[in-house]
């Protein structure tokens, strides 16, 4: 068995000992002259795996002839392995379900054979497939059960197999600590091993575990000690490059980031991996959107999802619409910025990467926050920052630290913002981030400058500015610059801050012509390696074509001789030819005689073309004094139309007067409806009094109960009616006066629900506005709140302030809470997002079309278990 993973030192040791191209010569004339079919589909398997590096259409040919050699002498244990390598070639180009049919079929096999070694591969392979797929739970599985039969019998090379890419499983899953751990195992079970290449892949792991960790230069000592291993390897090569590029991108270095995925994504498009090819697009889109270049950061983010959706790879999806909810974000498309994240967020949601999820959050906050909408931006910020303390990740606590530096500073609360600053910056110091130390560096001056501290605005400022050198920071050296001109100014030195201004404009001026450049070598990097794709493919072309020159020279040879003998006759047919030549040339002469005929018969039908025409003109004036006609007939229409509309006119009034008679049967059908239902109560309420049969009196309960829920039905049914009718009376309203009326209307109904309410409105608070359309908002919010409140009780807070040129109101509880997919609907008539709960779906649609009526604004807020807060503004017009 162990003779069939030997392959894997020709796979990942292509340059050790002989040129690749050599070793596949020599494979290939080995399985032409090899008569034992046994060794011959060992020899495919090796030609195989050859093929899988950087030939994958020949790869599949391959491996489907040592399957086909395999079942036709039927040697289940070579049937196993060719099995298995045809899956591995279908997991490669994106063929999941496929792949993992090939791998159970293989697993199959070795167990059948008790077959340890097929039996972990197998398993490994399928661990693989699903962790690609995002069926992490199912990747695990295998993984253990691989573990399981590994333990039977160790095997240090098959063992090591199996721990590397458990360890990339718990990347994936953003575990950083239990992948390390792996890739330790993986590290010292290597170490006995004589391939070479299996330790610089064990070193590379290992250096992407630290990457997650921020241990940045942990994580270069490995991939550069991977290059150093096997410096003439490609595929250590373009590995290591895309760990450089990730530590690269986190210290703020952009540009030399996108040129080393730049090269280890040149590779891949040739090698064919489809899972790596999508993961390097997503990286290059994020490197170029955080270099501002938008364009291409969407071209390599589309490349990549559309990879991503033929195969499968759900992650990779969810990550394409992330980035690019980011990449539209910074370039001011809030609307599809949202759009994008909120679908990454369902695709993460989709696959269990809850903590991926709450990642979003932190998009969401910045995107509300530049809506102006601080308490929903505040919310999602700190969501997100709570999941990444629990995570420990630490360059997103950092990150989300600075948005939320960035949310109090746009609102001029500088102790919380500095509060955060100050906690992101001790980060980026731990972890070695200068390009984010830079920022906070510049923030915190520009804090100080604005309340005056000026010793410490210079000190930070200044700070800022020294850090930009070393991370190439241009954009960095405006925004001190025009900082640091705006604190001389105020310190009383113009002359000083003239200078800055004048710096400043120029790192503007800099920063354009550098952008320019940068996209223009950007672009050209993508000439280039197209260029090289195309040379490499012309290439191979070239080789196939001298191989079959090489053919066509031998039979060269032969026809060359054939070629004398052929001299005579080919004398013979030239005779012939000339004669037939100059029949043919007076054949031409008459032709042309025909062609003049033809010529003047032309001249001719021009003539008649010249008298057709002036029939033409005679027919356009009669269509010209018919058009006049019409025009008359145009304009009587017009003045029956004028009729049809006054008609209209007339229907659309009657149509109205109907819609009023309809309102007004629909207005006093209700309160008819609630004189029996009044005294249905008035008769509960008296029976509780009279009646002492137990029975009796808890049928009297449900029939009180039932006649409550009917009314409070119709009131809601009125207040739709009084929407649309009623004639309202326009006067200041005291808030907490209308709130506490609506606490004392509902107070049996909180106290039976073990309710309790705060309110937080100041006695004086007050607006003008309709006070009928507020008391109907009041109290379908409250109802609500009680409505879809927990059974074991709960709390509702209502609070109230004055909010730009009105008044805003906020009822919050911790209910049910409403599910993020429904949060979108629930103003929809008759919708409840709960079916638990004793609403009726009325409530919500009713608050807004009232809010609606008075020109106000609404916003939901909510959280499935946790509770609901709508918030309300209503415009004052005293």
């Amino acid at each position: 068995m162990r003779n069939l993973f030997c392959i894997v030192w020709l796979f990942l040791c292509p340059g050790l000992l002989l040129g690749q191209e050599y070793v596949i010569d020599s494979l290939e004339q080995a399985v032409k002259t090899e008569k034992d079919t046994r060794k011959k589909i060992k020899l495919l398997h090796e030609l195989s795996f050859q093929y899988f590096d950087y030939k994958l259409k020949k790869a599949d040919e391959v491996s489907s002839q040592a399957l086909q050699l395999s079942e036709k002498i039927k040697d289940e244990l070579l049937i196993g392995e060719s099995t298995c390598y045809r899956g591995y070639y279908l997991y490669l180009t994106g063929d999941l379900n496929h792949a993992i049919e090939y791998f159970n079929r293989s697993f199959s096999i070795g167990k059948k054979l008790n077959n340890i070694q097929l039996q972990t591969y197998s398993l490994t392979q399928l661990g693989n497939t699903y962790r690609d797929k995002a069926v992490y739970d199912s990747a695990l599985l295998y993984y253990k059960r691989g573990e399981e039969i590994i333990n039977q019998k160790p095997d240090t090379y098959f063992k090591s197999i199996l721990t590397i890419n458990i360890s990339r499983y718990y990347l994936a899953i953003s575990k950083p600590t239990e992948a390390l751990q792996y890739a330790i195992i993986t590290e010292n079970l290597r170490k006995t091993l004589p391939i070479v290449s299996f330790r610089a892949f064990s070193f590379l792991q290992t250096g992407f575990c630290h990457i997650q960790l921020s241990n940045l230069d942990e994580a270069e000592k490995s991939f550069i000690k991977a290059k150093n291993l096997l410096p003439d390897d490609p595929t250590i090569t373009a590995e290591a490059n895309v760990g450089l590029a990730q530590i690269l991108y986190r210290k703020g270095k952009f540009k030399e980031s996108i040129e080393a995925y730049t090269q280890a994504l040149s590779y891949h498009r040739k090698s064919g991996y489809q899972f790596i090819l999508s993961s390097i697009n997503i990286r290059m889109g994020e490197a170029f959107q955080e270099e501002g270049f938008y364009d291409l950061a969407l071209k390599y983010l589309n490349e990549a999802l559309m990879i991503a959706e033929s195969k499968g790879y759900k992650a990779n999806i969810a990550d394409a619409y992330y980035f690019m909810a980011w990449t539209f974000f910074r370039s001011k498309d809030y609307s599809k910025a949202s759009e994008y994240i909120h679908k990454a967020i369902v695709w993460y949601n989709s696959i269990n990467l809850d903590s991926k999820a709450d990642w979003c959050f932190n998009l969401l906050g910045l995107i509300k926050s530049q809506e102006k909408k601080f308490d929903s931006a505040f919310y999602y910020l700190s969501k997100s920052l709570t999941t990444n303390q629990s995570l420990s990740i630490a360059p997103n606590v950092s990150a989300n630290c600075f948005n939320l530096g960035e949310l109090f500073l746009d609102q001029k609360n500088y102790a919380q913002a500095l509060r955060y600053y100050w906690r992101g910056l001790k980060i980026d110091i731990a972890i070695g981030d200068e390009y984010g130390q830079c920022l906070f560096y510049n923030r915190l001056g520009r804090i100080y400058t604005q309340t005056n501290r000026f010793d410490s605005a210079k000190y930070y400022l200044e700070k800022a500015i020294a850090l930009a050198v070393p991370t190439s920071g241009t954009d960095i050296f405006r925004v001190n610059y025009i900082d640091m001109a705006d604190y001389l100014q105020k310190t009383g030195k113009p002359e000083l801050a003239l200078n800055y201004y004048k710096k400043y404009n120029l790192f503007s001026d800099s920063l354009f012509n550098k952008q320019r450049a940068q996209s223009q070598a950007a672009f050209e990097a993508l000439y280039n390696i197209e260029k090289r794709e195309n040379e490499i493919t012309i290439l191979q072309r070239t080789n196939e074509l001298n191989q079959s020159k090489l053919l066509v020279q031998r039979g060269w040879v032969v026809l060359f001789s054939v070629i004398t003998l052929f001299s005579l006759s080919a004398g013979v047919f030239y005779y012939r030819f000339a004669r037939k030549l100059r029949k043919l040339n007076n054949e031409i002469i008459e032709q042309n005689e025909e062609i003049q005929a033809q010529s003047e018969e032309l001249s001719e039908a021009n003539t008649g073309l010249v008298s057709l025409n002036r029939a033409i003109a005679f027919q356009k004036k009669t269509i010209e004094e018919q058009a006049e006609e019409l025009k008359e007939k145009n304009k009587y229409i017009s003045e029956i139309n004028s009729e049809l509309e006054n008609k209209i006119e007339n229907r659309t009034i009657e149509l109205k007067q109907a819609y009023k008679e309809l309102d007004t049967f629909f207005y006093r059908s209700s309160h008819d409806f609630r004189r029996p239902l009044t005294t249905f109560m008035g008769l509960a309420e008296v029976a509780k009094v009279i009646v002492k049969d137990e029975a009796a009196l808890e049928l009297f309960k449900k029939v009180d109960e039932n006649a409550r829920n009917l009314d409070r039905m119709l009131k809601k049914l009125q207040s739709i009616s009084d929407l649309g009718t009623q004639e309202l009376i326009f006067k200041e309203v005291f808030i907490r006066d209308l709130v506490i009326q609506e606490i004392e209307e509902t107070k049996e109904l909180l106290e039976s629900k073990s309710i309790k309410v705060d309110l937080q409105i100041h006695h004086q608070l007050s607006f003008h506005t309709y006070s009928a359309l507020v008391h109907i908002i009041f109290r379908n919010l409250l109802e609500n709140s009680i409505a879809f409140s927990k059974p074991e009780g709960g709390n509702i807070t209502i609070m109230g302030k004055e909010n730009k040129n009105g008044v805003e109101v906020e009822f919050s509880d911790d209910g049910l809470g409403i599910p993020f997919e429904y949060q979108e609907r629930v103003f929809d008539m008759y919708f409840r997002a709960n079916e638990n709960a004793k609403g009726n779906g009325l409530g919500l649609y009713i608050v807004k079309k009232a809010i609606q009526k008075l020109n106000g604004e609404i916003e939901l807020i909510s959280e499935e278990g946790v509770g609901t807060k709508l918030i309300i503004w209503l415009p004052n017009h005293p």
